[in-house]
């Protein structure tokens, strides 16, 4: 008898609980980076050395702009060396990249970029943190420009 009463108890107690109300999830919004409000993709080097002193914006599909607390820029570029055993004028694909807590570029990458960019180059923003609106940071997609012409 004991094990019948303890074995309707359970059954009434996981109906009891299988019933309850789920807490309501929010799901995360779908979010968009751009550097100013340019879209990434390929560009000119004129698109890119106009928006390069821009902020970098993330903002959701409802257009709500979310605060950018940091980034990482890696700039992607070909160069020319001389080889020592040959002597002859190679290329090669050289990298350069650096991290900021703010929403923008340093001086120091913005005249560098307006000055050195030229087709082939890519420059990928990635690691991008944002705040959202409950006070926590996550992280937004990253955005990639290639300077196609």
């Amino acid at each position: 008898m004991k094990n019948i009463f303890l074995s309707v108890f359970m059954l009434c107690s996981v109906a009891v609980m299988a019933q309850q109300p789920k807490p309501a999830t929010t799901a995360a919004p779908k979010l968009f980076t751009k550097l100013g409000n340019q879209p990434g993709g390929n560009a000119g080097t004129d698109i890119i050395k106009r928006i390069v002193d821009s902020s970098v914006n993330v903002i959701d599909a409802k257009g709500v702009r979310y605060p950018v607390v940091g980034f990482t820029i890696v700039y992607y570029f070909m160069t020319d060396y001389m080889d020592e055993e040959t002597q002859q004028k190679k290329r090669s694909k050289d990298i350069r990249s650096s991290t900021f807590d703010s929403d923008k570029l340093s001086e120091d990458w913005i005249n560098s970029i307006k000055e050195n960019t030229k087709v082939s180059d890519t420059l990928l923003i990635n690691n991008v943190f944002i705040r959202m609106k409950d006070g926590k940071k996550r992280f937004a997609p990253n955005v990639k420009y290639v300077v196609a012409y």
